[in-house]
């Protein structure tokens, strides 16, 4: 299937989580068109500065916010789907799904190396304190330091017609500023950056 084969290729997050960065992945194959794309949460932010949930990102009035693509490739998008997942850092697990951000509160409860010597046990519980207050804390802070992965897919009746992807979301969503996008299509594949100012993933 198309959403398999396009997982595979495609980062499953911006694992530098560079804020205003964020990696985008286009897929053409017959008449379905997959595009994804991977970004730090903070990036989501209207221009008011609200910071967007992934409720708010799965509502389907939202696809023209992220993409705009050539009328005349007669596309119709199909599906929408939007995870929120941690990022490959030092806190990697205490930001992945918001359904699970209340499983944060046990890790302040494990014993780390090094730690569990007996006269260190009064040290070691108050640091467990302090990590269990720390972890509440950013289970009920914005999302910001996750990633936000937004899937589409289409089906067009002309394919031979798509000649390129424009990223509506530079102008919709101010926080991204670029994106390391790749294009790949039976015909062949083609990668670059693109940016405000240069919106537009031409086919390659």
């Amino acid at each position: 299937m198309i959403a398999a084969s396009a997982h595979e290729d495609t980062p499953r997050q911006a694992r530098a989580h560079v804020h205003g960065a964020g990696e985008a992945f286009i897929l053409l194959e017959g008449n379905d068109l997959f595009i994804q794309i991977a970004a730090p949460a903070a990036n989501f932010r209207t221009p008011e500065g609200t910071l967007l949930s992934v409720a708010d990102l799965s509502s389907s009035d939202m696809i023209e916010d992220f993409i705009s693509l050539p009328s005349r490739a007669q596309c119709t998008f199909q599906s929408q789907q939007v995870e929120q997942e941690g990022y490959e850092g030092e806190d990697a697990g205490e930001h992945g799904h918001s359904h699970d951000a209340s499983h944060a509160h046990d890790d302040g409860h494990h014993t780390e190396g090094g730690h569990d010597h007996e006269d260190h046990d009064e040290h070691h519980h108050d640091e467990e304190h302090a990590d269990h207050h720390e972890h509440h804390a950013e289970a009920a802070a914005p999302v910001e330091h996750a990633n936000f992965l937004v899937t589409f897919e289409a089906e067009c009746e002309r394919p031979d017609r798509l000649s390129s992807v424009n990223f509506a979301v530079f102008e919709a969503l101010p926080g991204f500023e670029t994106l390391q996008t790749t294009f790949m299509t039976d015909g062949g594949a083609d990668a670059t950056t693109l940016s405000a100012s240069n919106p537009t993933m031409r086919r390659p």
